[in-house]
């Protein structure tokens, strides 16, 4: 099960972050304490770059199939 979460965190991350590699995804979800929200915020701070809003709609929607609580 735990795995499977992890496969979900960075499959979420690869898919709002074009060209992220999956090794890439690990390292910040390591970072955040596989936080996804703020794995997020640190891809976004790091690369200058904005991938979506966190309290959108589809967001929303995605995260708990991603095991994080929005």
């Amino acid at each position: 099960m735990a795995r499977r979460s992890l496969d979900g965190l960075v499959a979420f991350l690869v898919s709002c972050f074009r060209y992220f590699p999956p090794e890439e995804a690990l390292r910040y979800l390591r970072a955040a304490r596989a936080d996804l929200r703020a794995a997020v915020r640190l891809v976004e701070s790091d690369r200058c770059v904005q991938a979506f809003r966190v309290d959108s709609g589809s967001c929303a929607g995605a995260a708990p199939f991603a095991g994080d609580r929005w």
